[in-house]
């Protein structure tokens, strides 16, 4: 029963919410951080990021553990954001575009009916 009335709690206005993920991603692009994880480390004194979660990390970190952790996942390319802060530049991996164009894959030279004369080269 309490958890109906705490859930009709957390319903917000949609234009909060779209405000709300419109500054997350202004922070995010600004200084590798959401809102969320600056209220953290604001509350804890250390650099707190999710995505360290899923490496199984804790969030929060002080710079020599955050370092530390850098190098222990191999961080090709690391910066520091705005506020002094290491992190690293290829967390992400690479997605394909499914809108470029595919490269040309090497085409039999020959018609695999005979009907066309090959090349020697084939």
């Amino acid at each position: 029963v309490v958890f109906t009335f705490l859930t009709s709690c957390a319903f917000i206005p949609w234009q909060l919410s779209v405000a709300l993920n419109g500054a997350d991603l202004i922070s995010a692009t600004q200084t590798n951080k959401t809102i969320s994880e600056h209220a953290l480390s604001a509350a804890t004194g250390e650099d707190c990021q999710w995505y360290r979660l899923l490496d199984g990390e804790k969030a929060c970190m002080n710079e020599e553990e955050e370092l530390a952790y850098l190098k222990a996942t191999k961080c090709k390319i690391s910066a520091w954001n705005p506020m002094k802060i290491p992190y690293c530049k290829q967390l992400l991996t690479p997605i394909e575009n499914p809108m470029l164009p595919k490269p040309k894959e090497e085409t039999a030279c020959c018609d695999p009916m005979g009907v066309r004369n090959c090349p020697k080269e084939c």
